[in-house]
């Protein structure tokens, strides 16, 4: 009895150092969204703006067919930015004119990317600490009504599943081992085999929707919950492929293939799977990649998505966002 009693109160105080840990972090994660304002600062910015009627009469003036007129008020309607895409929507809901209907809707998508091409800016200024915020404005693109609090959440759930498990005195592998347990058997995460090239395997809203991704999704959600619970996993930038290393002490200890439910390899097997892939990496070039890198292969790997399905239009959108990441 005196050692069952002891067992609880060992695990009820580790509960409530998680509930610490778990609050600091989400808000650690909320802080930082709202620095770059990913979540939409529309509500704030309405009020500063002395006279809606203006606005209202500037979009009205979009039913105009004369292209010489049309141009300054496009113009004037971008300058003021996202701001003014509540009343863009409430205009085209009113509207049956075609060609007013369509100016209005490429000027809500030329808005949103703009917003989106700003966001990604400030992340770089910003020196791209927060890979959830990078994954999370991609995201946004392509998904502009997504929960992020909902993500989030996900993350806390996962990450509280974890930290309950782990022991002080467990090993790398073991630590590794827990965290497979919980994100593939637990939660059911797994890689999209057949579809893994498809656009919605990129965006983490979809991850956390549907539990399937690719090796760069995977692995993305894979390193939020370890660095948040102070385990030291990186990505390993790779042609083609996406792993993830265990780093201690600049020491990469093994590697971890995300798409393959958390399989564990030892560098020899990593450049044996490599080699068996027909992939030409020698030792020297397997690398972590950072989190400018990792968005970088996000947008990348989007543009190609998009060709593949014949959507060029998308693949133009995120080559001006590649540009902000830089090469």
């Amino acid at each position: 009895m005196q050692n069952n009693g002891y067992l609880f109160i060992c695990l009820l105080k580790k509960l409530l150092i998680f509930q610490c840990v778990s609050i600091l972090t989400i808000f650690t994660w909320k802080y930082n969204i709202n620095d770059v304002s990913l979540v939409p600062e529309l509500m704030d910015r309405m009020t500063s703006i002395d006279n809606i009627q203006e606005i209202k009469s500037l979009i009205s003036l979009l039913d105009d067919p004369d292209e010489e007129i049309i141009r300054p008020v496009i113009k004037e309607i971008m300058a003021r930015g996202a701001v003014i895409t509540p009343w863009l929507e409430e205009a085209l809901s009113q509207s049956d004119d075609p060609l007013f209907k369509k100016r209005v809707q490429q000027l809500i998508r030329d808005l949103h990317f703009e917003a989106i091409k700003t966001r990604l800016e400030k992340w770089m200024a910003m020196g791209q600490e927060n890979l959830l915020l990078g994954a999370l404005i991609i995201a946004r693109y392509q998904y502009p009504t997504l929960k992020e609090e909902t993500i989030i959440r996900h993350l806390g759930h996962i990450t509280q599943d974890i930290y309950l498990r782990i022991k002080e005195d467990l090993s790398p592998m073991e630590k590794i081992q827990i965290v497979n347990s919980v994100l593939f058997d637990d939660y059911e995460f797994f890689g999209n085999k057949r579809d893994h090239l498809s656009p919605p395997c990129y965006y983490l809203n979809m991850v956390f929707d549907t539990g399937k991704g690719n090796h760069l999704s995977l692995g993305i959600v894979y390193i939020l919950v370890a660095r948040s619970l102070g385990i030291p996993v990186v990505g390993v930038n790779l042609p083609e492929y996406f792993f993830l290393g265990y780093q201690e002490n600049d020491k990469m200890l093994f590697y971890i293939n995300p798409f393959s439910k958390g399989n564990t390899l030892s560098q020899n097997e990593l450049l044996f799977f490599l080699k068996l892939a027909e992939v030409d990496v020698s030792q020297q070039r397997i690398e972590p990649a950072d989190n400018r890198i990792i968005i970088q292969r996000l947008i990348s790997g989007l543009i190609q998505a998009y060709l593949r399905v014949n959507k060029p239009e998308k693949a133009a959108d995120l080559k001006k966002l590649l540009e902000v990441v830089g090469p």
